[in-house]
């Protein structure tokens, strides 16, 4: 028969293993809801969709502009985005490949890491064009889908303070209650760069939000 001084004791020892659970299950609780689509356990992925703010922020970014589009990195996730004029979000196929060995669903993964990257040799610019530099340059000559699809730079990259939205634009479509877009971040000219959430809208993005 249990003592009440038992009983007791073993109350004490339930609620310190859900102070440790809770501990342990809210970092990844917070995570997944700003849409990280990547296993937490895979250090570090190959590319990222962030979700949306839960309350605004700003982090530092780079962005400029290529021939056919454009790139902007994001400091937060240490990512950058590669969007053509057409709003198509460059996914290269190296990101597919790597999708189909670790199961993780790149189709989304519009925030390319440096997890593949190595250096590659410098394309030599044609006249009034320019090769990217830094972390822009490095991801656009590592990937030919870049390459090809962005061409050469067509301005010096700018540094400037994003800001990290929340899903609150009134430009965001929902059905069902699910947005097509998550809000990514602001650009030099102040639009918010929004990228797919859904099938109908997986691999675009939008920066006019």
């Amino acid at each position: 028969m249990k003592t009440p001084v038992t009983c007791l004791g073993l109350g004490w020892i339930a609620i310190v293993l859900l102070i440790v659970a809770i501990a342990i299950v809210g970092p990844l609780t917070s995570d997944s809801y700003r849409g990280i689509r990547t296993p937490l356990t895979m250090t570090p992925p190959v590319a990222i969709f962030p979700g949306p703010a839960l309350t605004p922020y700003t982090t530092q970014a780079i962005f400029q502009t290529f021939e056919r589009g454009y790139m902007v990195w994001r400091a937060d996730y240490d990512c950058a985005y590669a969007i053509k004029t057409d709003g198509h979000a460059i996914i290269p196929a190296e990101v597919f490949t790597h999708e189909k060995a670790d199961q993780t669903n790149y189709a989304y993964g519009y925030c390319l890491t440096e997890t593949l990257v190595t250096d590659a040799p410098i394309v030599p610019a044609p006249a009034h064009l320019l090769v990217p530099t830094g972390v822009l340059g490095k991801l656009w000559r590592y990937y030919p889908d870049i390459r090809v699809g962005l061409g050469f730079a067509t301005q010096p990259e700018q540094h400037y303070t994003a800001t990290i939205p929340t899903n609150d634009s009134k430009n965001i479509a929902v059905m069902e209650g699910l947005p097509f877009y998550f809000a990514q971040m602001s650009l030099p000219n102040g639009h918010i760069l929004g990228c797919g959430s859904r099938a109908a809208t997986g691999g675009t993005c939008n920066d006019g939000l």
